[in-house]
């Protein structure tokens, strides 16, 4: 696995083990060092063509900067020494299991690849990608995602998800610099954490993932689905219509988002603002879009201008927790009317969305994954595996073994652009929030959680078991 990390130079990091030092791209040496710079190539070796150089651990920090010449990329030693390579360079651990280097507070396995690419816009931007295999990238995606207190099989089906989004997103990403980011803009990856639990989930599951047709599924994933799930076109309106991507029963009821502890309010030009359009005293909202009984878009007008936004889009802009809303105006004797054909709003007009839970709502539900995994026969037996919480959330899908998986970790990686889908997984967490079990997890998937919301309490879902699996 390619990871970019989100990170820019300069970079300060401590390095954890023995490595070695490549140019990127070249089997010379990228460039001739500056000539203040030449100290750093004594004792050069060589090893099948390919310059390196030796890198021991040290307390204090190496550092990565910005050369002076275009595409330069300069390493400099705590010791003051540096050494410059044109294009990039690649640090490469003894042991890539292993924490190899920390960044801030983060520590992380693997190498680390520093280069020059093209942007989208043409011009060269500089990325800092961990080269990681993908099993130990799952194990650090799931310290970003889920909570470690969680039910093993909960756990393990988000490691199987974890894993197949990332090797759909390889062999989408083959013609970029990387295959993911650390971010909610693919899944949040936190490096090694060394929490047991996530490393029993991956291995417990190691190689598995999920395929449709063979091929590994776009295994979306999330938080609460406030009852249901929903499929893929309702959200993304235009999108695949993957047929294990529909709409299914949520067994989430002890997550915190099931529903919304506080409807979110606005006024008439404020929302407009939000949304883009130019605030202009009066205006409109209407539905557009309908599938069935359900709402799948609005049009707004304001300022002589229309648009049209999906609930995704509207969500996103308005910093709503999910697209699961209602929109209500309230008139002028305080009554709040359901927006179902057009309604003039001016700037004072109150408008209102309160909803169920928080993410897209496509795909598996992690707390609803959690409440399946809690679910258990009068005598205490559990009532559903990891198994049967993939094929719940993902039908018709097949669960495979040992896919594509590598024995040590490519750290040529992947280049076909895609367009990302924002899965809006999880900020930051570091080491810390992981010693006492009290994660702080952000995302579309598991917001901030106290102990009180995580108390392993097996709730009694009597007659709401209402679905048997195939």
């Amino acid at each position: 696995m390619r990871v970019a990390l989100s990170v820019s130079l300069p970079i300060e990091f401590l390095l954890e083990q023995d490595a070695l030092v490549f140019p990127v791209l070249s089997a010379e040496p990228s460039a001739e060092p500056a000539r203040d710079e030449n100290e750093a190539w004594r004792g050069l070796a060589v090893a099948g063509n390919q310059p390196y150089i030796s890198l021991v651990p040290s307390k204090e920090p190496f550092r990565i900067r910005a050369g002076d010449v275009p595409g330069e990329v300069v390493l400099c030693y705590p010791s003051g020494e540096a050494v410059s390579f044109l294009e990039g360079l690649r640090i490469l651990p003894a042991d890539h299991a292993s924490a190899a280097f920390q960044i801030g507070k983060r520590r992380y396995p693997g190498g680390l690849e520093v280069s020059y690419a093209a942007s989208k816009g043409g011009s060269c931007e500089v990325t800092a990608i961990n080269l990681v295999d993908l099993e130990t990238y799952t194990e650090g995606v799931l310290a970003g995602e889920v909570y470690s207190s969680w039910v093993p099989e909960a756990l393990k089906a988000q490691a199987v998800a974890t894993r197949t989004y990332a090797l759909r997103r390889m062999s989408e990403n083959k013609s970029r610099a990387y295959d993911v980011d650390d971010t909610v803009l693919s899944q949040v990856y936190l490096g090694k954490n060394g929490v047991e639990a996530f490393r029993n989930a991956v291995l417990e599951t190691r190689g598995e993932v999920l395929v449709y047709e063979g091929v590994p599924i776009r295994a979306h994933y999330f938080s609460s689905g406030g009852g249901t799930t929903e499929g893929d076109e309702e959200v993304w309106l235009g999108g695949n219509d993957e047929p294990y991507l529909t709409a299914r029963q949520d067994f989430d009821w002890m997550s915190p988002h099931y529903r919304w502890k506080e409807p979110f309010s606005i006024g008439g030009s404020a929302l407009f603002e939000k949304l883009g359009l130019k605030p202009d005293g009066e205006g409109w909202i209407e539905p557009s879009i309908w599938s069935g009984d359900k709402i799948l878009a609005y049009r707004f007008c304001s300022g002589g201008r229309t648009i049209n936004l999906t609930r995704e889009q509207i969500r996103q802009k308005l910093g709503l927790a999910s697209p699961r809303f209602h929109v209500t105006v309230r008139d002028s004797e305080g009554q709040e009317i359901a927006v179902k054909s057009r309604m003039e709003l001016s700037a004072s007009t109150v408008v209102t969305f309160d909803g169920v839970g928080k993410g897209h709502g496509v795909g598996l539900s992690q707390w609803g994954a959690q409440g399946m995994a809690l679910m258990c026969t009068s005598d205490g037996t559990p009532i559903y595996n990891y198994v049967d919480i993939l094929k719940h959330y993902y039908p018709g899908a097949e669960l495979v073994d040992n896919y594509n998986i590598p024995t040590e970790p490519s750290y040529e990686g992947s280049r076909e652009p895609v367009q990302p889908v924002k899965e809006d997984h999880t900020e930051s967490t570091y080491e810390d929030d992981h010693e006492d079990d009290t994660e702080v997890i952000q995302d579309d998937h598991t917001e901030t959680t106290y102990e009180d919301d995580k108390k392993q309490i097996k709730p009694d879902y009597g007659d709401h078991i209402e679905f048997l699996l195939e």
